[in-house]
């Protein structure tokens, strides 16, 4: 059809033309220009053509990141270039790589300054360029962003890879470093480094802060342990750093120091444990509380009817109070609730006969009083339970069952970490009481979960319980918002994580929200939201040093509070993570680009010759789809107008 009507135009064209033919011949070619070009966009004519040619351009492609320098490995790239086999007839060029790739006007141009290797965008822009061949020459430790066996399969460029540095595996590392999770101001501490070697046979230091210990490491694959004792003269969050000699030839350099966070607490927690009903329990209760050696634990039982007692028998400033089925007789209790409301916090365990009269239903969840419950009960754990992993960690189904509930008449207010029994009735809730923090567990007996078995941390049900609830009640700040870094220390030019946390004041996550994070002075960038109130960020690479992380987090326009969190970037780069001859990298981008791999002492002999690629080149023009197409056949029709006019052939 578009044939057609061209023919029909050209038919008129000669029709208007036909009498003034001789005079206007020109024109027509103008007319018959714009209706072939017409022609062929109505038609989607795309004339093209193909040819192939062959480049004889081979591109040396030499990796001069610190991975290479740190072992040596420069130098034997360097004799690589003059080594491996080319024809005369070859134009060779020299590039280097680390952080980018750059072309050279000689091999002594090439300098290690870069902080990264990124062996992908290096092919990409070497490939891109259209060479017949390329030799990387290379230790294969990459840690760029792009997967360079991927940019090799998809250049169709033959990629022929060098590996350069020591195979063998020579490595000593600091494994972990293990203390206490919580220590105290003043307190000697007891930090156990593990050291694993393989490949050593010398002696070196060990080092924490201004100590060192000196050993001798065997040619042998072993690890070893070391102690170390120290004290702790401030309180805050500090860095332990273990750190071993770096030797000659290792293939990982930042393995040798670890690095890692104490929270060092200015006094050990007070905690008053209260009863007026002393039974069997109460031994497993104040054995599980012994355990504890962060806790200062201060002891008040009575028997009823024996000599009152009140909070002036415990030592002042207590952190935690702990009732365990306190029968309620006269105005005693009153100091408790005095301090209780003064920001203390309280555990309160119903006995087996528990009633709690006027002043003790001030710390319980409802005033209302409890009703009491006989009966199985088996605990289970809700889903604000399940944010706290040390209630996590513990298997309810393991546990014995409550035979008896305390259940307050009423709610409000409170979260609900245990349910039991068919209709889910409350066992353990949490709550404020004035300004201090109260948790109520309405089952009993709680003392026999010190039946059960250890978890992985070393610890029965019971103690994981209580050392739980006391954590809780003593902490003064009532976290919503937390913000952390995904480790505390990372390695110049790794890339920064950071995570948000965020729930909302029943203690569900918190979802739906908006969050701005900003690093010292830089400007604020948006955090995504992964689910589950956790929102997340990942950071370009920063400098070195102590840096400071603020998250403006928002509902809307209003801001709901600001939180910060601190992390440390090392001297030690990421490109000491690995080092030595990563051959398994380089063999796979030669096979994906139809090359071969070859290691700098077994270089192909002379008479070898790189095959060079074919490149496919094609030239096409699709009047359709440019719109230049467009605009010319407009011009064409305007100037012969224009000029028909003054021709006078209109």
């Amino acid at each position: 059809m578009a044939i057609v009507a061209g023919v029909i135009l050209l038919l008129l064209t000669a029709v208007v033309y036909f009498r003034n033919l001789q005079e206007a011949g020109w024109l027509v070619l103008l007319r018959f220009a714009a209706v072939v070009l017409l022609v062929a966009i109505l038609a989607d004519w795309a004339p093209s053509i193909q040819w192939t040619t062959k480049p004889r351009r081979v591109v040396m492609l030499i990796d001069r990141s610190r991975s290479m320098s740190a072992v040596g490995a420069d130098t034997v790239a360097s004799s690589v270039i003059q080594r491996f086999p080319v024809a005369a007839d070859r134009q060779v060029e020299v590039w280097t790589f680390g952080d980018s790739a750059r072309r050279m006007s000689g091999i002594e141009s090439a300098t290690a300054d870069d902080r990264r290797t990124k062996m992908g965008r290096a092919l990409r822009i070497v490939t891109r360029t259209r060479p017949g061949a390329v030799v990387l020459v290379s230790d294969g430790q990459d840690n760029g962003d792009l997967d360079p066996v991927q940019v090799a399969r998809d250049a169709g460029i033959p990629v022929y890879t060098v590996g350069c540095g020591r195979a063998g595996t020579r490595n000593i590392e600091v494994v972990s470093v293990t203390l206490p999770l919580e220590v105290y101001v003043g307190d000697t501490v007891t930090v156990f480094a593990r050291l694993r070697y393989e490949g050593i046979d010398e002696e070196v230091s060990i080092r924490l802060g201004h100590q060192t210990q000196r050993v001798r490491l065997h040619n042998e694959a072993a690890e070893q342990e070391f102690s170390f004792r120290t004290v702790f003269a401030s309180p805050g969050r500090q860095l332990i750093r273990v750190s071993v000699d770096s030797l000659p030839g290792e293939s990982d350099y930042l393995d040798n120091e670890r690095l890692v966070p104490v929270e060092v607490k200015s006094s050990r927690v007070k905690v008053a444990y209260v009863t007026n009903r002393p039974g069997f329990g109460t031994r497993f209760l104040l054995g599980a509380l012994r355990q504890l050696e962060w806790i200062e634990l201060s002891e008040v039982v009575q028997t009823v009817g024996g000599s009152r007692w009140s909070v002036t028998d415990v030592e002042a400033g207590v952190d935690v109070f702990l009732l365990d089925g306190i029968s309620e007789q006269g105005d005693y209790l009153e100091g408790v609730v005095r301090q209780v409301r003064q920001g203390a916090g309280v555990l309160l365990i119903g006995g087996p006969d528990f009633k709690p009269g006027k002043v003790l239903a001030e710390l319980l969840p409802s005033k209302s009083g409890v009703t009491s419950r006989a009966g199985d009960y088996v605990p289970a754990l809700t889903s604000t339970g399940r944010l706290f992993s040390w209630l996590a960690e513990i298997r309810f189904d393991e546990v014995p069952p409550f035979v008896k509930l305390f259940e307050p008449e009423g709610l409000a207010g409170t979260e609900v970490w245990l349910v039991a029994g068919q209709q889910s009735r409350p066992v353990i809730l949490a709550y404020d009481v004035g300004g201090g923090r109260a948790v109520y567990v309405a089952g009993y007996p709680l003392w026999r979960w010190g039946f059960g078995p250890e978890r992985k941390s070393g610890q029965n049900s019971l103690q994981l319980f209580l050392a739980g609830v006391i954590r809780y009640l003593a902490e003064q700040d009532r976290e919503r918002f937390r913000l952390v870094a995904d480790k505390p220390t990372f390695h110049f030019g790794e890339r920064v994580r950071l995570m948000l946390s965020a729930r909302a004041p029943g203690g569900e996550a918190w979802s739906g929200l908006d969050a701005l994070v900003a690093v010292d002075s830089s400007p604020s960038v948006p955090m995504v939201e992964k689910g589950s109130g956790v929102y997340e960020v990942e950071l370009g690479a920063v400098g070195v040093g102590v840096h400071r992380a603020e998250a403006t987090v928002m509902m809307g326009d209003s801001i709901l509070e600001k939180v910060t969190a601190e992390f440390v970037v090392s001297e030690r780069e990421i490109e000491l993570a690995n080092t030595g001859l990563n051959r398994e990298l380089l063999a796979a981008i030669a096979q994906a680009s139809g090359a071969s791999f070859f290691r700098w002492d077994s270089l192909p002999q002379e008479g070898f010759e790189p095959t060079l690629a074919v490149i496919r080149r094609r030239l096409g023009f699709e009047p359709r789809r440019s719109p230049w197409a467009y605009v010319l056949v407009a011009l064409l029709i305007g100037v012969e107008l224009v000029l028909r006019r003054r021709k006078g052939l209109l």
